[in-house]
Formats: C-alpha cells, structure tokens, sequence
C-alpha cells in the first residue's frame, strides 16, 4: 500500500507542529521518494487522502478488492470502537508539539476522516516557491500541480 497526500498541504502539517514549512516539503519527499521504486510493481496500491475525501466508499471498495477482502457496511464509522494505539488518553490535547504528539496521533486515529486540504492555498508566494524548488517534479508526478495557483 502507497498512501500518499499532496505535499504542499503535509508541508504545512508539519510546520503548523515544528515551525518549518522547509522540513515539511523535504521530509514528504524522502517519505515519498522511499516508495518511487516500487510504483507500478503489482503488489503495490496506490491510495491518495484526496480520494479518500472525496468518495470513502469508492476508494476503500478498491483497497480492500487488491487485498482480496469484503466490504462492509458501517466500516466509514471505523472511529466509533475506540483505540489507543499511540497513548490511552482519547481527549483532544491543547497541543500537538512534543510530549502531547502522541495523545493527538491517538485523539486523531478515533475520529471520523477530516477534509484536510487546500491548507496550502493560504500560503505566500515566497512559500510556495520554496515548495515547488524542492518538490515540483514529484508533486507533478503524482499529479498535484493540477490544483497548483
């Protein structure tokens, strides 16, 4: 599975926690750099959040038909039986930085999927410069400069 996310909006994730746009982009290219190699091998699927986004339903009947599994109904309600994966607290911290990843990475997976996109769309022209300096080719490799200002 190769579950990619426009880059310009993980770069914005990541710097809303460590305070730089610069890492954000770098780190979403050596994370999807890593995978390059195996595109297009045919134990590899590729999902993107967007898809997500846009139909659950669709996207998860595809995933689950390449791994030869049923669907079931009610499995976009996946949050509602609680986990703790990552810390046993399951209440929103005030923030997200440092000791407090952990408890929001679990606050997070026992939500329902958030529309997370477009984060990118409010940054300044010297930022996106910077962006696509570091990730243009990639970005339109995987087919994110369609949406690009």
């Amino acid at each position: 599975m190769f579950i990619i996310r426009d880059g310009r909006d993980v770069a914005c994730s990541i710097q809303a926690r460590h305070g730089s746009l610069n890492q954000g982009i770098r780190r979403w290219v050596q994370d999807n750099g890593a995978g390059l190699d195996f595109l297009g091998h045919p134990n590899v699927y590729i999902v993107k959040y967007e898809d997500l986004i846009d139909d659950f339903e669709l996207t998860i009947k595809g995933v689950l038909h390449f791994l030869n599994e049923p669907y079931e109904d009610g499995i976009q309600k996946f949050y509602e039986v609680p986990k703790r994966w990552y810390s046993n607290r399951l209440v929103k911290p005030s923030t997200i930085a440092g000791k407090n990843h952990a408890r929001y990475r679990n606050w997070q997976i026992n939500q329902p999927l958030f529309d997370g996109r477009g984060r990118w769309k409010r940054l300044s022209s010297e930022e996106l410069s910077l962006i696509y300096d570091l990730a243009g080719d990639m970005l339109a490799d995987f087919g994110y400069l369609e949406s690009s200002p």
